[in-house]
């Protein structure tokens, strides 16, 4: 089974009555495996990575609309690793989130936001 066998099962259950083969899916967290994991191409925008005072901080942090360009899905981990990089992106880009998206729907682990239209 591959390794990303759970995260496809999981993320299946939340964005599974969300997603279309037009989904363009960001995740505000350290690294976006969902593209990967669901097979859709990934957003133009964003980055390798997102590793707070390694790649990015409360200073230096690249600008939302290039982070956000062609998103039209953000997934938002709830816990987990690295949750001192998603408060701070949080932080960082609420302004633009709050303007361009709307939650859509939640699980435990992952608040879903998708793009207004």
């Amino acid at each position: 089974m591959s390794s990303w066998r759970p995260l496809k099962l999981f993320s299946d259950s939340l964005l599974g009555k969300h997603i279309t083969s037009n989904s363009r899916i960001f995740a505000l967290a350290y690294s976006n495996p969902f593209p990967f994991a669901l097979e859709l191409p990934p957003a133009s925008g964003g980055v390798i990575n997102f590793c707070l005072y390694m790649t990015f901080n409360a200073e230096y942090f690249p600008d939302a609309e290039k982070v956000f360009k062609g998103a039209n899905m953000v997934m938002i981990p709830k816990k987990g690793g690295s949750m001192d990089t998603v408060i701070m992106m949080k932080n960082l880009y609420k302004d633009y989130l709050s303007k361009n998206f709307i939650e859509k729907d939640n699980s435990e682990f992952w608040t879903l936001l998708i793009k207004l239209t």
